[in-house]
């Protein structure tokens, strides 16, 4: 590869996004999170997707009757959705900027782990802010078991006719930090280089810091299961619901 460039998270692969994610059943995905969705009383209406990315998961949502929109904070990913036709804007998950009330708020494949401790609960504070009373919020956590199996050493290079990328992933254990680097060339163009750190929070903090935010909480299920999930799982898929006052 070339020379490299530094790009702000996700602007340098966003056109390989899909490409990476290729091997997520995303349809499988839906069909699970519109099963609890269904089971806690929210058969239809309005879904937020925040941190919608390239809009892989909305088409599936809209399949099930649902109104969806979402948010990113990368602009590069937002082109990505909006060419596939789905509403959508650029916005912070600490500052969002949504302004009409949703019946469901969901925040998926790891997206909440950009944020750090800290900013937890300001986070699932503006959720609430944006869910009508008796929403629901469903969002997936990854384990410090996950990371240790399958990312805490990791490297992953690829090539197609357009494009070719390198990635390496490593854990610091002590800071509970994912390191995810990129190094991608598209169409000849120069390398560009983007790093990514998710901070791997204990499943018993992230229900604290929902518990504090006001959600009244529903379950925490095992990845693409209604069974109950730990950190001996690999992900779990956090269920809440916003009381009426």
């Amino acid at each position: 590869m070339q020379d490299k460039k530094s790009y702000d998270s996700y602007s340098c692969i966003a056109p390989i996004y899909d490409h990476l994610m290729a091997h997520v059943d995303y349809k499988g995905w839906a069909g699970y999170i519109v099963q609890l969705l269904e089971e806690n009383g929210v058969q239809q209406g309005d879904i937020l997707d925040a941190g919608c990315g390239t809009g892989a998961m909305m088409g599936y949502f809209e399949s099930y009757g649902f109104r969806v929109s979402g948010f990113d904070l990368s602009y590069a990913m937002l082109r990505q959705a909006q060419q596939r036709g789905f509403c959508v804007w650029q916005g912070d998950l600490l500052d969002q900027p949504a302004k009409n009330h949703y019946d469901a708020v969901v925040c998926l494949y790891d997206t909440v782990h950009y944020l750090k401790e800290e900013e937890l609960t300001p986070f699932f504070n503006e959720v609430i802010q944006v869910l009508k009373p008796d929403g629901i919020f469903i969002f997936d956590a990854i384990t410090e078991t996950l990371v240790r199996s399958y990312w805490a050493n990791y490297t992953e290079q690829d090539a197609h006719e357009q494009w070719e990328y390198l990635r390496r992933s490593y854990y610091d254990a002590q800071a509970r930090c994912q390191h995810t680097d990129f190094e991608v060339m598209v169409d000849g163009k120069d390398a560009c280089f983007e790093t990514h750190r998710q901070w791997i929070h204990p499943l018993e903090t992230i229900s604290k810091k929902l518990h504090e935010a006001g959600f009244k909480s529903i379950g925490c299920y095992e990845e693409l299961t209604m069974d109950h999930g730990g950190e001996e799982s690999d992900r779990g898929h956090y269920v809440v619901k916003k009381e009426r006052g």
